[in-house]
């Protein structure tokens, strides 16, 4: 009760209790912008370890499921008191080359569409609970990982992810992994999706940090065994290391599609432009275009 300025760590939940007794207490409470563009994103793993499950999470339809089946709006107004902003993971609209558009891909909220892209993925068998199944007529599980940030109104947004993604028949279940566990899961293939706030997402920090949308980056691990690959093969173009390094001579983890490499490519040929440059925009541009486009991350608010 001591400081003069509080800000990490404080709660969305805890809001209007700080409102309420500001008076009393003898302080001013101010909402200021953020540097989250999401405060809970939601990374799909592209390289999961059961084929089905790898096959399910790589496909595009059932990521725009994902998506259209979370109710945004409803987040806001239950967790943060309608002052935030719904949006898809993506730079913030601060930045010189945000686009709207990526703030709303597949960013609406549209049960009925979720369910026709499930049907039309053939996801159409269910169990006794209504639940869609695989191959196997066990239901498709998305277990939803987080860690120790957020407070309880992160946790709010995953029940209330939960709620929407049953509701168009995909069982969810939430798990909490603290600090170096939630790192070990995000690396390893048998996860289904890794929460973190989609974060540094100003032209400042993405420069910094080389963006969120960059593979597997900022704890949301994506493609664990995909950036594996793309790590190493940084190292050897960079002359740090040759294929000797590695065991049996070939690249560590797997092999990325062309789309991946690329998408690797802008991220690192960012770093060798001027902040703010012609160039450096153009490939922020393309970066976040990429990010819209495939949604490995999904955001909330």
């Amino acid at each position: 009760g001591e400081a003069d300025v509080a800000t990490w760590y404080t709660s969305a939940a805890n809001y209007p209790l700080y409102k309420e007794n500001e008076a009393s207490g003898g302080y001013i409470t101010h909402s200021i912008p953020g540097v989250q563009s999401s405060e809970a994103a939601l990374a799909i793993n592209q390289n999961h370890s059961d084929p089905f499950m790898r096959e399910t999470l790589q496909d595009l339809r059932f990521r725009q499921a994902l998506s259209v089946a979370i109710n945004r709006e409803e987040i806001n107004e239950t967790v943060f008191f309608g002052l935030g902003v719904p949006s898809q993971a993506t730079a913030l609209p601060t930045a010189r080359y945000y686009k709207d558009e990526w703030g709303e891909s597949y960013a609406q909220f549209d049960p009925a569409m979720a369910n026709r892209l499930l049907d039309k993925m053939g996801l159409t068998e269910r169990d006794n609970d209504n639940f869609r199944v695989g191959p196997d007529g066990k239901p498709i599980l998305m277990l939803v990982e987080y860690s120790d940030w957020g407070g309880d109104a992160i946790v709010t947004i995953f029940e209330l992810v939960k709620e929407y993604w049953e509701d168009v028949g995909l069982k969810t279940a939430l798990r909490f992994a603290a600090g170096d566990q939630f790192n070990q899961r995000a690396e390893a293939l048998d996860h289904v999706i890794m929460s973190h706030p989609y974060t540094d997402t100003g032209e400042v920090g993405d420069f910094g940090w080389n963006g969120r949308a960059a593979p597997g980056s900022g704890g949301l691990g994506w493609c664990p065994s995909w950036l594996l690959w793309l790590s190493a093969n940084r190292e050897i173009k960079a002359g740090r290391k040759t294929l000797n390094d590695y065991q049996g001579g070939v690249l560590p983890g797997e092999e990325p599609p062309e789309s991946i490499k690329q998408l690797e490519a802008w991220t690192q040929d960012k770093m060798q432009h001027k902040f703010g440059s012609p160039e450096y925009l153009d490939l922020m541009e393309r970066i976040y275009d990429f990010q819209a486009e495939n949604l490995y991350v999904l955001g909330t608010v």
